[in-house]
């Protein structure tokens, strides 16, 4: 994004017009294979977070572990955290992208859905937008070495010490999060049955995926997607203080004055990919996903490179708010053969325009269009 012009009048005090834009777009694009589980089940979510874009319950693919808190009960020890089988997620390479960005955004999400060739089965996916809001859980190849133990090592999130400590489980992710679970404990997954009772889902059959396939978008619903995150997590921050405290011969220091702002889930909300019916063990679809960014240079690249262009002359007639009104008319859900004959761009006004169409008495106007809707609850 081009700088704002500076206003002539007051070249002299060189105050640029408007809101300069100090950050930069990109697009982080992942494709991904989903199988069902021993029961014909399948689910993942898809979060608004760079270091946990996406996480299952149910190994519905095979990526990074998740780091879960270790569950066992020997007193006076560190517990370590420990991987669970099925229960995995996947990171962006945030290691490579901090070089170069600080701090970032979502703008927006979107994924599309689609059935692999040869699959027959009466499965059927049922699919959600959701406000989810904590927390996501690392991946063992991301997790956070940002607590000092009372003898001066350093241990990972989530450990704990002794038989009280805060555990991090699957299930207590879920809760926070605000996902339905069947447990509390890392053997958590993700309530199949309770995923409809969220507004914005739809449902569809594997046959009709595989005609005409699945897009869904993430859209923003709190003011937390104007925020920025920082991209990697840091030992150093302001979320909270440091809590130390005395055990008799021992000393417990926590420190969580850092920075987990990396592993935040707000503002935009989060996917959920959710199936039951299919062929046990077997590979069902594909999911790809496409991430907009905005992002905030490294100041430390900036000392030494910066981008360089004109600076335009005419201002945004836009603003983000008027943008975020439009986009809220676009529907979270629906079959990606709409996206093909109307573009997605002109989804929203076209489906308005239909629907007052029906009012007017050309039902059959409407009638065509709301047929390659997906409905939402």
């Amino acid at each position: 994004m081009a700088h704002a012009p500076f206003s002539r009048a007051a070249e002299g005090a060189r105050i640029p017009e408007g809101n300069p834009t100090q950050t930069t777009t990109f697009a982080l694009v992942a494709k991904h294979r989903l199988s069902a589980d021993a029961n014909g089940e399948l689910d993942a979510v898809v979060l608004p977070c760079l270091q946990t874009y996406l996480m299952t319950t149910r190994g519905t693919f095979s990526g990074d572990k998740l780091v879960l808190a270790n569950t066992a009960t020997t007193a006076g020890t560190n517990h370590q955290p420990v991987n669970v089988d099925g229960k995995n997620g996947f990171a962006f390479d945030t290691s490579s992208l901090g070089g170069q960005y600080k701090r970032y955004r979502i703008v927006g999400v979107g994924a599309r859905l689609r059935v692999q060739s040869g699959v027959n089965s009466p499965g059927e996916f049922t699919l959600a937008a959701a406000p989810l809001k904590g927390y996501a859980p690392a991946t063992d190849s991301k997790i956070p070495t940002i607590v000092d133990s009372y003898g001066g090592t350093s241990e990972f999130i989530p450990s704990y010490y002794g038989t009280a400590g805060p555990r991090n489980t699957l299930g207590r992710y879920l809760r926070d999060l605000g996902l339905p679970y069947t447990t509390l404990e890392n053997d958590a997954k993700i309530d199949l049955a309770k995923v409809v009772n969220f507004p914005l889902h739809g449902t569809a059959s594997t046959s009709e995926v595989a005609a005409r396939g699945m897009h869904m978008r993430a859209l923003p619903y709190e003011t937390d997607v104007r925020t920025f995150k920082a991209v990697e997590y840091s030992a150093m921050g302001t979320d909270a203080t440091d809590v130390v405290i005395d055990m008799g011969n021992n000393t417990w220091t926590q420190q969580l004055g850092v920075d987990m702002s990396a592993y935040r889930i707000s503002g935009t909300e989060s996917l959920v990919v959710s199936g039951a019916g299919f062929t046990p063990s077997a590979p069902v679809a594909t999911l790809e996903l496409i991430y907009h960014v905005e992002a905030v240079f490294n100041p430390m690249l900036m000392l030494l490179g910066r981008p360089t262009g004109a600076i335009p002359l005419v201002q945004p007639t836009e603003t983000l708010d008027s943008v975020l009104t439009k986009i809220h008319r676009i529907p979270r859900i629906s079959f990606a053969d709409v996206i093909t004959q109307v573009g997605d761009s002109l989804l929203g006004d076209i489906e308005g325009r239909a629907a007052a169409a029906g009012a007017r008495g050309l039902g059959s106007l409407a009638s065509a269009l709301s047929r390659l809707v997906v409905a939402s609850a």
